[in-house]
């Protein structure tokens, strides 16, 4: 903006604000892990607008790195109930090429936005509400009194939503690459529309991932499902030896027996057991207690044959698997007779239990929770996979009996996909045929392959 201070400097690092009927927002500034999920949105077919649809992963890491460092320059990620949901732009336009068609003012800023591909359940108001939040955290700062835009003329989508939350059309102005309306939208008109907002009461605060699905209810219900299991599978691996007190009524003793969980079961064959979870209780000291997954691999270490030395990670994965299962009974899930017809993604999405002999079945051990957002099955996230050159000497291609690795990577790439690898390894001046294209996950690459495979 056209006061002094970079406009990087002017802004909060940390923003949330709630809007009735629709949720919570956070906008915090962009950073580099998350240049992969970036790179999905602008090239998207939604952002045409954009005009980056055409640039490689490298080419919009290069473009938002600059922005990141740039005085004049300054791009966020907006979440919405904590998954990213939109781009924010701002920048100075005395800095930039808009200032040479108006007159800049001390307190203008320029701002850019692109919301997030459409989700699997569209929200009325929205985009809306993406707009309201930014314009407020914008104006959290007094010296900002404008905020300017310059969308394509033939954006049609952009011009009501830009004009419902306050921004005047003024005229076109003819940019290097678009022509753009100018439109601004000042401080005192927007707070007017808002009424008794106090702009001083909104403060930065943490960032605080929405995880509503952990609630009392769902929590117990998911330690009281993934006990059951647990008595269940570690029963027919004969880890646990239940003792009968009555037809179909069993217990177990915890290895110090001051706990005892009591339960009903019908022993199957291959001695498989079937336990209703309803019927599980927990007693010590002749007290019933709420039933504790994490408590219960304790209390039983010995009898799992769980050491000292795994019992941290086997807790954690015990802990994510609840967290998991939590977000899936947490949810509206389609009928069975809706599955009956559906794709792959759609059943894989909709299942709340994951292998059926592994208690510990939703490790996923380095996830955070923005991470099981992005990239969990159940929260039915598109994502685009990381596509690597893997030199021979450093690779080892196992492949099914009648399927060549030719055939493997057409079916996997189009023509025009190939064709810009295969460009990209030129450019480095490099033999495309020295080389096996490998899709890798984006969590792994960005966790775990770039640092493990650094030497290579």
């Amino acid at each position: 903006m056209s006061c002094r201070d970079p406009i990087k400097n002017i802004l909060p690092d940390s923003f949330n604000y709630h809007v009735d009927g629709i949720g919570d927002f956070h906008i915090r500034p962009l950073c580099r892990n998350d240049f992969i999920l970036l790179h999905q949105w602008v090239t998207a077919s939604h952002a045409n607008f954009w005009g980056m649809q055409n640039n490689t992963l490298e080419e919009v890491v290069q473009c938002y790195c600059q922005q990141m460092q740039s005085d004049h320059h300054s791009p966020y990620m907006g979440f919405y109930k904590g998954k990213p949901a939109f781009l924010l732009e701002t920048y100075d336009p005395e800095k930039d090429e808009l200032g040479q068609h108006y007159k800049v003012i001390t307190g203008d800023i320029g701002m850019h936005l692109l919301v997030a591909p459409v989700p699997l359940m569209p929200i009325h108001g929205f985009s809306r509400a993406v707009m309201n939040t930014i314009l407020i955290f914008l104006f959290t700062n007094s010296a900002i009194q404008r905020v300017v835009v310059e969308p394509d003329v033939r954006n049609e989508k952009i011009h009501p939503l830009n004009r419902i939350a306050g921004f005047q059309y003024l005229h076109n102005v003819k940019l290097s690459h678009k022509t753009a309306w100018l439109a601004i939208c000042d401080r005192a008109s927007f707070l007017k529309t808002k009424g008794n907002l106090n702009m001083t009461t909104l403060q930065p605060v943490a960032l605080l991932t929405d995880c509503p699905h952990l609630n009392p209810d769902i929590w117990q219900k998911v330690n009281r499902l993934l006990i059951r299991k647990a008595l269940s599978e570690f029963a027919h691996e004969n880890l646990l030896e239940p003792i009968q007190v009555t037809s179909g009524k069993y217990f177990i003793r915890s290895d110090d027996e001051k706990v005892s969980y009591y339960f009903n079961a019908t022993v199957l064959d291959l001695n498989h057991w079937s336990i209703p979870a309803d019927s599980i209780s927990k007693l010590c000291d002749g007290q019933e207690q709420p039933l504790d997954a994490l408590l219960f691999m304790i209390e039983l270490r010995q009898k799992l044959l769980l050491k000292e030395s795994i019992m941290p990670v086997y807790l954690d994965e015990i802990s994510s698997t609840l967290y998991g299962s939590a977000y899936k009974h947490d949810r509206d899930s389609p009928k069975a007779f809706e599955l009956i017809h559906a794709d792959f993604q759609k059943v894989e999405t909709a299942m709340t239990e994951g292998h059926p002999c592994f208690v510990a079945n939703n490790g996923r051990l380095g996830f955070d929770a923005n991470d099981y957002q992005l990239y969990a099955p159940e929260a039915a996230v598109p994502f685009q996979v990381v596509w690597l050159a893997v030199h021979k000497q450093r690779a080892v291609l196992s492949i099914s009996e009648g399927l060549t690795y030719e055939q493997l990577i057409r079916e996997e790439l189009n023509e025009k996909q190939l064709s810009k690898f295969s460009q990209h390894l030129h450019t480095l001046g490099l033999n495309e045929s020295d080389y096996l294209l490998m899709p890798a996950h984006p969590w792994q690459w960005q966790n775990k392959l770039a640092m493990a495979f650094a030497a290579e």
